[in-house]
Parts: C-alpha cells; structure tokens; sequence
C-alpha cells in the first residue's frame, strides 16, 4: 500500500509543501492537501492525469505505514474500485465514517450518522476535478493482464476464423 499528497499548483510553495515529509492535520480549508491512497502502479498511473487534467501537484509515492504516518476514517473523502483506492482531505473531518460509529458485528443494528459536509473554503472546482479524473482514470486492472486477456482473445478468434475458413462456411 502507498500514498502521495495531492494539491493545486496554484497554492503557494508553502502550501504544497506542507505535509510532505511527515502527514498531519491541516486547518486550512483552501490549501489543505489531499492524499490518495492505493498500490504503488496505481497511484504511478493516476499522478500524471491529475498533474494534465487538473493542473495538481503529485508527490511521490511512499509506502503507507498506518503504524507511523496513519490516516484516520474520518478523513476519507470517496473511495473507487471496491474500495481499493481512496481519496482523503486533511481538513475534512466526518464522524460517520469512525470506527466508534459502526455496528459491532452484521447482526447489530446501525446507528446513522449524518455525513459531515465539505469544509467550508475548500476548493470545490479543484476537487471535482481531482474526484473526476481519479475515477476516469484508475485503471480497473493491471494493463499487463489486460494485455495477455487481449493477445489470448485475439489467438482464438484468429484460430477460430482459420477453422472455420478450412471447413468451409467462410
């Protein structure tokens, strides 16, 4: 699992380069960053759409060690492809994703909280940009299967064709 901070280009240089080294809980709505969390490649394969679509500044990967740098429930903003990818804000704060708020076990009943709404300040048309294109973006499966699942296709419709060109019907 990795992670890399997200934030405008046109936020000044100390804004962008605050949490880099070293997480933490940013107050500032307007230049607060965002991190995505995923596997390495995906996070490889997202960076540059956002830097092209979104004019965003990407940071470097680093493996996410929950034990040193972790980031709490509660600052998930959305997540894409089951869960496996995710995107949070560090000013964003909503009690309805913490543990505390969760049933117990399937057979609990669920006690609803309201989502939190986006802090007030925050840079809707950057963030919509950045939800868009993470979610236009993240490939769905390595593109090295992809391409075996594709070249096997190709094989036997190929294969298929010359059989059916020796039998005849074609």
């Amino acid at each position: 699992m990795s992670w890399a901070q997200v934030t405008s280009s046109s936020w000044t240089q100390q804004a962008q380069k605050r949490g880099l080294l070293e997480r933490q809980q940013i107050t500032n709505n307007a230049t607060a960053p965002y991190y995505l969390i995923g596997d390495y490649d995906s996070i490889i394969a997202i960076s540059d759409p956002l830097r092209f679509d979104c004019n965003a500044t990407v940071g470097g990967a680093i493996d996410y060690n929950p034990d040193q740098n972790a980031i709490p429930p509660e600052e998930f903003l959305q997540y894409y492809r089951s869960s496996s990818f995710a995107l949070t804000l560090s000013s964003y704060w909503d009690p309805a994703n913490s543990v505390a708020n969760q049933p117990a076990s399937n057979d609990s009943s669920l006690t609803t909280v309201a989502d939190a709404a986006i802090p007030p300040g925050t840079d809707l048309n950057f963030l919509s940009c950045v939800n868009t294109t993470i979610g236009n973006s993240l490939p769905i499966m390595d593109a090295a299967v992809m391409t075996r699942v594709q070249a096997t296709v190709f094989a036997q419709l190929a294969l298929f064709w010359v059989i059916l060109s020796w039998i005849g019907f074609i």
